[in-house]
């Protein structure tokens, strides 16, 4: 499978992305107060903005526990542009162990899966790495099981291993 990953610059409006074909996916992470000279001067005018990268027939997946105002602007866009708002069922996730080197986790009841990610609000955003998932099974695309442990179990921050 050979899947590319776009990230938006800034917003949405006058962002790169939108010089490409329209994405299989739109994926939304957390939308808060951020870039307000540029953006937005509250969260409904940030999101809407962001929002413009949505482009008909894509599947829109928003970020788990979104800003309500924020969900109601993402939700009115995929409706005026023929996207769709895909829904899922939240994974539960269970930090059954915390270290600094990461979070052992428990996953819809299967434990094994470490998070090399230090700190429990990460599982907010390994959450909208799920949902993306569950969005391309139900595309069509199967994952192995081992190659998902093994994949979150080395997944680093840029910035994390410093050398002086």
């Amino acid at each position: 499978m050979n899947l590319v990953i776009f990230e938006t610059g800034l917003g949405g409006l006058w962002d790169a992305t939108n010089a490409i074909e329209p994405p299989m996916l739109t994926v939304f992470t957390k939308i808060s107060i951020d870039h307000q000279n540029l953006l937005g001067h509250n969260i409904a005018e940030i999101a809407e903005n962001k929002a413009a990268i949505i482009k008909p027939g894509t599947w829109v997946i928003d970020y788990p526990g979104q800003d309500i105002e924020a969900k109601k602007v993402l939700k009115a866009r995929t409706e005026k542009v023929g996207a769709r708002w895909f829904e899922h069922k939240r994974d539960e996730i269970i930090i059954a162990n915390t270290s600094p080197s990461g979070l052992d986790l428990i996953i819809n009841g299967k434990s094994g899966y470490f998070l090399s990610m230090a700190g429990a609000f990460q599982v907010h955003n390994f959450s909208i790495v799920l949902k993306t998932k569950a969005a391309l099974i139900e595309k069509g695309y199967q994952f192995d099981t081992e190659k998902t442990r093994n994949g979150i179990a080395n997944v680093k921050m840029l910035g994390d291993e410093l050398s002086c």
